[in-house]
């Protein structure tokens, strides 16, 4: 027979049990995210801390499940996701990291800082902060400087379909007083870096991210001079002639928010396009938009919003590719083994008294 200490410490022992499993299944559950087609990664700056998190959508009112944050990353400034399911960032004083979206890892593929990257299989292109362009093998982390004109230096790069032209921010010295630099989109030969003509030639207006969509068409990130401080909007452009096919505000009405800049784009197969917003004002917020692109900008969705009170901003955004339906990570709540643990525990402390041993 069993006594009612025993049945008062399998009571106990169940309990325990199913603390911690509750304990074990908040936040760091999140360990074993494998991203999928279509998953959208964000990187931010948040309060001094570099971060890079999954969007968890839910209508315009989505979350961030956390990556990675700290530790390599000090200045991100651009992230791709590649086809091997890992994230890539350029960052500005660490150089190309790589990312574990299953632990969370960082490593080092090439130091000595980055401002860009264009990911082309097991290799990517990326501009150093001195304005260079090198082609790093992922595998080994060996990079091979490609030639850039002298005077000139590239930032933001993007890869067409094919694979065949490098888009890339060009920019060089302004012989005149009106500002101190100018800048074009040039198309580069992938293999050499070697300039082949402008799809845009230099101009004042200021270019801060390249994508390319499935039709070819280029879509830029701008900041017109005569702008100022009002902000930057997306523009589409003909691959071959280099007119200007659409514009999009990312901010569809900006008295409510104020200015506003973006900060990245990131584009899926099927013409997705995401874009990642801050506004300045009184009332500073950091958001994500999709919107469509077919050879015109299509209408916009919110995704997230968050007040940034200047201490949390946008840096950039990327899709994993395939344009598949979206992983989400799990939630603040037991796994699979977790449940199984606790289903074991209340079985043990549980049992039939027939099949316990006698006191």
């Amino acid at each position: 027979m069993t006594s009612t200490r025993s049945r008062r410490l399998g009571f106990y022992g169940y309990t325990l049990i199913l603390l911690v499993v509750f304990a074990l299944g908040q936040p760091l559950a999140r360990a074993g995210l494998t991203l999928q087609s279509g998953d959208i990664v964000v990187a931010a700056h948040d309060n001094g801390t570099e971060r890079i998190s999954l969007l968890n959508r839910a209508g315009s009112n989505g979350s961030l499940s956390t990556i990675t944050s700290g530790g390599e990353l000090k200045n991100v400034s651009q992230i791709q996701v590649g086809t091997d399911g890992l994230v890539y960032a350029a960052d500005a004083t660490a150089g190309l990291v790589r990312i574990n979206p299953s632990t969370g890892a960082q490593t080092i593929v090439v130091p000595g800082g980055a401002r860009a990257l264009a990911l082309n299989g097991n290799t990517a292109l990326v501009t150093t902060n001195s304005g260079g362009l090198e082609r790093v093998n992922l595998g080994t982390g060996m990079s091979t400087p490609l030639a850039v004109e002298s005077g000139h230096t590239l930032s933001y790069l993007a890869l067409d379909a094919e694979r065949n032209v490098l888009f890339a921010v060009d920019e060089q010295q302004n012989p005149s007083p009106e500002t101190a630099f100018i800048q074009g989109i040039a198309r580069l030969n992938p293999q050499t870096g070697q300039r082949s003509s402008y799809l845009l030639p230099p101009d004042v207006d200021f270019v801060s991210d390249l994508s390319v969509t499935s039709g070819g068409e280029v879509l830029a990130v701008t900041q017109p001079l005569e702008t100022g401080s009002a902000g930057s909007f997306v523009q589409g452009i003909n691959p071959e002639t280099g007119a200007t096919l659409a514009t999009f505000n990312a901010v569809p009405n900006p008295l409510t928010f104020g200015p506003y800049f973006i900060a990245g784009i990131g584009l899926t197969p099927a013409d997705k396009f995401f874009a990642a917003v801050d506004t300045i004002g009184d009332d500073p917020h950091a958001l994500l938009i999709q919107f469509q692109f077919n050879g015109s900008f299509g209408s916009y969705q919110p995704l997230f919003s968050q007040i940034s009170a200047n201490q949390f901003s946008m840096a950039d955004v990327a899709v994993a590719p395939g344009g598949g339906p979206q992983a989400i990570p799990l939630p603040a709540a037991a796994g699979p083994g977790l449940i199984t643990l606790g289903l074991i525990g209340m079985f043990v402390t549980w049992r039939p008294a027939s099949s316990r041993r006698p006191c």
